[in-house]
């Protein structure tokens, strides 16, 4: 943890991208040594913000206003220098996060200016909207205490260009006495962009984006002539607002995302909106249905510092490229571990993106949407629960082989596919038949984690082994970023799940047991090893639920929960269990009855895992503990 000179800091995690797009490698960190001089000594002049500046001596004490000028410093193996960093509102790059979070920090967002002079700097950097009256005081305020102050180049244009972020760079070096490494720096950077422009050159149906940097009501705020549009035309994609407006963040309608009707909506991740939230308030809207980014569902997240103005910038060139584009930059051959109808692992090598997916789990449907996949679903079944209703339009799109989760293999055959995703169970002799028929055939087959059992596989049902599928999906889709961003969003969400709860007394938990179905004098549960166990646990839950299948009400009376988890089904919704276990007179004094605490959770959101399982979790907390989740 970062020391912190006012408030801890919470850092936000989350990034990007879309169907079999790719992912590049970050750049090694700098060696992290003293500056030493490989230029020219004595004073050195740069212009900037159409100001003149002069350094005779190599600043020594740099308190950098925002973590992007932090992490250009460390990139140029400055890190020494830097006594103080502020508004730090996104993960450090990889390669210099054990630097960066060593630095201090001085303020959660700017300073003001008596913090600032009182730190005692001899040269400050930062985005220009730091240096104003109300935060750390304009240039000329600073100016008057003695203190140099240099400002983004690229925040200070009209129009914003990645030659700007070079200018900076090459400033920083000339201040430092370290021109070599910045053109160092700046050539590393010129030579991903001009990598991606070599193979995008050819491109004429160029993929249109519409940037959703936020939603107010019937409203989507957007950009022009930012550096984001900047980094979507570098990785060949085409931004259809970017001459809407003479200002480079403006707010428009629906109607306009209607008639613009891009191929991606991309969705910038930062501050206290999480990204899903911006994707539903899209797809939910049932006038955007036909939008050719919502129906495809192919959108992609970015955290705004990699769009923004800094040494990020050519490596977000790449990835947009890569999921703009995935057929200009293959990937494959990819080999997968995974599991055969018995539960023995085996590999599997994908020698190209499968682009005609047969899937048979609703769980699995579900979670191909969220990574934008659906384009790649060419036969889908229907079973007991139906999607979040937040995919409802694009799974009802789908094309539907069967109406239960064990179509038959003549019916499987005739979609051609070159993937079938299933669960365990149904790749068994009196079903599908075993995987190495399929693989036989030339066909890929993965089962999913959690459903598979026995041989190598005998653990329980877990979040993590949800995790593992996820992963594996973006290797086998060529969507490792994106993978990887939903796996981080979901872990940081479940971590702060974990910080509220993990503070309650072990007395205070509140045991709660899992009930599916009732009967007469019945009812249905799950076992100890099963995936409600896992999230019952995540969610601060002391869970009771020992045996999978009918159990007597007596039983149910003796384990006594204070919370009872029901599970709705389209065809048995919970609101019947619920009345008829409140209608049954023995359960009068079990704590869950008497207080009526009953949580409903959705059949596909429990049964194997996707996406929104982390809802889940956070919806089963704020049933446990209402109190402690306002």
């Amino acid at each position: 943890m970062k020391k912190l000179v006012s408030l801890i800091l919470s850092l936000a995690l989350v990034f990007s991208l879309t169907a079999c797009g790719g992912q590049t490698a970050q750049s090694p960190a700098p060696t992290q040594s003293p500056a030493q001089s490989d230029a020219v000594e004595g004073p050195v002049t740069i212009e900037n913000g159409g100001r003149t500046l002069t350094f005779g001596e190599v600043p020594q004490r740099v308190v950098c206003l925002n973590m992007q000028m932090t992490e250009m410093m460390l990139m140029l193996g400055l890190g020494d220098k830097v006594i103080y960093t502020c508004y730090t509102n996104a993960e450090p790059l990889v390669q210099i996060k054990d630097a960066f979070n060593a630095i201090p920090l001085l303020s959660e967002k700017y300073p003001s200016t008596e913090v600032l002079l009182g730190a005692e700097p001899d040269l400050v950097l930062g985005q220009r909207f730091g240096f104003t009256e109300d935060k750390a005081g304009t240039v000329e305020t600073l100016a008057d205490h003695g203190l140099p102050a240099y400002v983004s180049e690229g925040t200070l244009a009209s129009e914003e260009k990645i030659e700007n972020i070079y200018l900076d760079i090459e400033n920083l070096g000339k201040i430092f006495r370290v021109e070599g490494r910045a053109e160092a720096l700046i050539g590393e950077m010129q030579d991903k962009v001009a990598a991606v422009a070599e193979k995008t050159a050819g491109v004429e149906d160029k993929i249109t984006v519409f940037v959703m940097d936020s939603v107010k009501e019937n409203e989507m705020y957007t950009c022009a002539k930012s550096m984001e549009t900047e980094v979507i035309k570098l990785a060949g994609g085409v931004n259809v607002c970017e001459n809407d407006s003479a200002e480079q963040w403006f707010y428009v309608s629906a109607e306009t995302l209607i008639d613009k009707n891009p191929d991606v909506i991309l969705f910038n991740q930062y501050g206290s909106t999480p990204v899903e939230e911006k994707i539903a308030a899209i797809t939910s809207n049932p006038a955007l249905a036909n939008v050719d980014a919502v129906k495809n569902r192919r959108f992609m997240t970015t955290v705004l510092q990699d769009v923004n103005e800094s040494v990020r910038v050519a490596d977000t060139v790449t990835r947009f490229a890569h999921s703009f584009y995935p057929e200009l930059f293959e990937q494959y051959p990819v080999t997968i571990t995974s599991y055969n109808q018995e539960g023995a692992l085996y590999d599997q090598t994908f020698d190209a993106c499968p682009s005609r997916v047969v899937c048979n789990q609703p769980q699995a449907i579900q979670l191909l949407l969220a990574l934008g996949l659906g384009d790649k679903i060419a036969g889908a079944c229907r079973s007991v629960g139906d999607v979040n209703e937040k995919y409802t339009a694009s799974f009802e799109a789908l094309n539907f082989i069967s109406d239960n989760d064990s179509p038959s293999k003549e019916v499987v055959l005739d979609q051609d596919p070159d993937l079938i995703i299933g669960w365990g169970s149904t790749f068994g002799e009196s079903t599908l038949g075993p995987v190495s028929d399929w693989n036989g055939r030339g066909i890929h087959t993965y089962i999913v984690d959690n459903s598979a059992s026995g041989g190598d596989n005998p653990q329980p049902r877990t979040v993590e082994r949800l995790y593992n599928d996820i992963e594996n999906f973006g290797k086998i889709f060529g969507i490792e970023d994106r993978a990887q961003a939903m796996i981080d969003d979901m872990k940081a969400r479940a971590a702060k799940i974990a910080e509220r709860v993990d503070t309650l007394p072990e007395e205070e938990k509140v045991t709660v047991l899992t009930v599916q179905m009732v009967y007469e004098n019945e009812f249905f549960g799950r076992t100890s090893t099963d995936f409600t166990h896992d999230l019952i646990e995540k969610a601060g839950g002391i869970c009771l639920d020992e045996a999978f299948g009918k159990q007597s009400i007596e039983n149910l009376i003796k384990l006594n929960p204070d919370v009872i988890v029901v599970i709705n089904r389209t065809d048995s919704p919970a609101q019947e269990k619920i009345d008829s276990l409140k209608a049954n007179p023995s359960l009068a004094s079990v704590p869950a009855v008497a207080n009526d605490r009953f949580v409903s959770l959705d059949y596909v959101d429990f049964y194997g895992g996707n996406y929104e399982t982390i809802d889940t979790i956070e919806h089963l907390a704020q049933g446990f503990y209402p109190d402690l989740f306002q």
